[in-house]
């Protein structure tokens, strides 16, 4: 069984290009990774040429890793947020956000009673932009100025696209819930 290393034994080992540090690092944490490349990219190829390129962007830049700011699980995230954004810029995603006017819904979420594979099973099925404005605001954090300046949107689209997300999520539970196959 392989051996767990602390963040630090990691981040140096990685520095210093000792490859059985860099191996572990993988095997510690190229899943949770990879399920972040897959909330930004529905294909599951793609999202996986996401994580290589993620890990060889980690290992080049793995002295800028700073323990006191934060875990090198929540760094790496980061990484791979970013590599997610840069290929769907490349693939040259955009649609025209603006045509799309907010809907409101009378029922609240039901999120009490989705488990967390149902949700996020939810969230991986809206549409590029809608899914990669959902994940940044909501799961990452991010401001709509940040996300607007990373998507290079105005930052009107980016509340109108979130909203827009939220109003797809809230269709798609209340077929769940319709349905009786929320529970």
């Amino acid at each position: 069984m392989d051996r767990k290393y602390t963040d630090i034994e990691l981040s140096l080992g990685c520095v210093n290009k000792d490859p059985k540090f860099q191996h572990a690092l993988v095997m510690q944490y190229s899943e949770g990774l990879y399920a972040t490349a897959v909330r930004y990219i529905k294909d599951t190829d793609e999202a996986k040429d996401i994580l290589q390129d993620s890990f060889l962007k980690i290992f080049k830049s793995m002295h800028q890793f700073d323990p006191s700011k934060g875990s090198l699980s929540a760094w790496m995230s980061k990484v791979v947020v970013n590599q997610a954004i840069k290929y769907w810029h490349k693939q040259k995603r955009q649609v025209a956000y603006e045509d799309y006017l907010p809907v409101t819904f009378e029922q609240p979420l039901i999120l009490d009673k989705l488990n967390s594979e149902r949700l996020y099973h939810l969230i991986t099925t809206l549409e590029d932009p809608y899914r990669m404005v959902f994940n940044l605001h909501v799961i990452e954090g991010y401001s709509h100025k940040e996300i607007a300046e990373k998507l290079n949107v105005k930052t009107s689209s980016s509340r109108s696209m979130l909203t827009r997300a939220k109003s797809m999520l809230r269709t798609k539970i209340a077929r769940l819930k319709k349905q009786k196959a929320w529970i």
